[in-house]
């Protein structure tokens, strides 16, 4: 079962992980006057697919008359032969930095694995290809309920170095992280991440 990401959402948040303030989810432009919402705003196409924002499925506005053009604009399309049937409205968060977090199955060990890097917001696979060092591969043995604690730190040092330069403070992601891990297991899920999980002056968030 794949969930959208308006449904992955309040999974994320009743796990304890930030993300940005919801004002709704739409099926028609229309619906957008029964919303109170706060610009700017960004519109997400609600379809199971990736490259969403490359189709032009995501857009931000700064008024209500621009939110509902745009949302207009993005019911018109189809992404990868999905028609845009809903879209999620919410707050668009001031990005200072980006970074993806993921927890996945080695099927060749079968072994949980972390996944991080500090190259969020963009195709993971593609970094992987292109710049493998970028991403923190970390294998983790057995099946402990939490993430182990030289995990933590390991993670926690990774992005700090990784980040340092955004001057924001990344003492809260290995939290984070760990919270998806035991998301991870409390799900059954065969892949679970974040992408990107957005440093703001607020903090971070599970933006996508």
């Amino acid at each position: 079962m794949r969930l959208y990401e308006c449904e992955a959402k309040l999974v994320l948040a009743e796990a304890g992980i930030p993300v940005p303030k919801r004002f709704g989810v739409i099926r028609s432009a229309g619906e957008l006057k029964e919303l109170s919402i706060e610009c700017p705003v960004v519109l997400k196409s609600q379809v199971l697919v990736g490259g969403r924002g490359k189709a032009g499925g995501i857009k931000t506005a700064d008024t209500v008359d621009a939110a509902r053009e745009k949302s207009e604009e993005i019911f018109s399309l189809q992404i990868k032969g999905y028609q845009v049937e809903q879209l999620l409205i919410e707050e668009a968060l001031q990005e200072r930095a980006a970074c993806y977090a993921g927890i996945t199955m080695d099927p060749g060990s079968y072994e949980n694995v972390v996944l991080v890097s500090a190259r969020g917001g963009v195709d993971i696979e593609e970094v992987a290809r292109t710049s493998p060092g970028d991403i923190l591969k970390i294998p983790i043995a057995g099946q402990p309920d939490a993430l182990p604690e030289d995990v933590m730190k390991q993670i926690g040092s990774f992005l700090q170095t990784a980040l340092g330069d955004s001057g924001l403070d990344t003492g809260s992601l290995p939290k984070i992280i760990g919270s998806l891990y035991r998301l991870y297991l409390q799900t059954d899920a065969k892949l679970v991440e974040i992408n990107p999980l957005m440093g703001t002056d607020e903090g971070w968030f599970a933006a996508d």
